[in-house]
């Protein structure tokens, strides 16, 4: 399980997430409490995650 922090909250994703080094990276995944959410990287680094449902 891959736990993500941003904007004050914990999000956990069972998705194996590997952000490129250089570059971005793009997921569409669902949380743990079934709330789909956009999660972007750039350059490894967590850029934000968006809620989408």
């Amino acid at each position: 399980m891959k736990t993500l922090k941003y904007n004050g909250k914990t999000y956990q994703f069972t998705e194996d997430i590997q952000p490129k080094v250089e570059g971005i990276t793009e997921y569409i995944l669902t949380n743990t409490y079934n709330v789909r959410c956009e999660v972007v990287f750039e350059n490894g680094t967590l850029v934000y995650i968006n809620e989408l449902d």
